[in-house]
């Protein structure tokens, strides 16, 4: 593989399910066996998953993936937390002086042109904490240093306005 994952942060249990079996299959790479299991498991086969998940390899390959995908919500009250998975990975992965990549993926919800459509007239969006998130992307980029940042493009993110601002030029200052 061109990089490694060293840490992922997500607040959503179920997206963290699927991080983590990701991990798993990529950690898996060059097995065989391990691979038609997980695609028997794909193509919907009821004793796939349990013949998937009780293979030895496969379970070493979720501890590691559990190591690294952290469920946790971005934002000021786990700041500290976030800081320290994100430095304690960076230690374990020999990243803290050498190249490493932050990527991040604000909520589209509030960004996008469907999502904004969709609460336009719902008078609690305005103060919808997804509107803030790119603040907690700025924190660790602060905090950590990262060489290169690279965001999700959320069509509608350089239009976006909050309280008739411009989201983005908040972002940019």
């Amino acid at each position: 593989p061109i990089f490694e994952t060293a840490a992922s942060i997500e607040m959503d249990a179920v997206a963290c399910e699927t991080l983590r079996v990701r991990s798993a299959v990529r950690a898996l790479r060059g097995s065989e066996r391990a691979f038609e299991r997980y695609r028997n498991f794909l193509s919907d086969d009821k004793q796939a998953w349990a013949d998937f998940a009780d293979d030895a390899e496969v379970q070493s390959a979720f501890r590691s993936s559990r190591a690294h995908v952290h469920q946790l919500e971005l934002g000021p009250a786990n700041r500290a937390e976030a800081s320290t998975i994100i430095r304690r990975a960076l230690d374990s992965a020999g990243a803290s002086n050498g190249p490493w990549v932050l990527i991040g993926g604000p909520p589209c919800q509030a960004y996008s042109l469907v999502g904004r459509a969709r609460r336009k007239n719902d008078a609690a969006f305005e103060d919808d904490v997804k509107h803030f998130l790119y603040r907690e992307y700025l924190d660790i980029i602060a905090a950590h240093n990262p060489p290169l940042f690279v965001m999700e493009n959320v069509k509608g993110l350089l239009s976006h306005t909050h309280r008739g601002e411009s989201l983005f030029t908040k972002i940019l200052e």
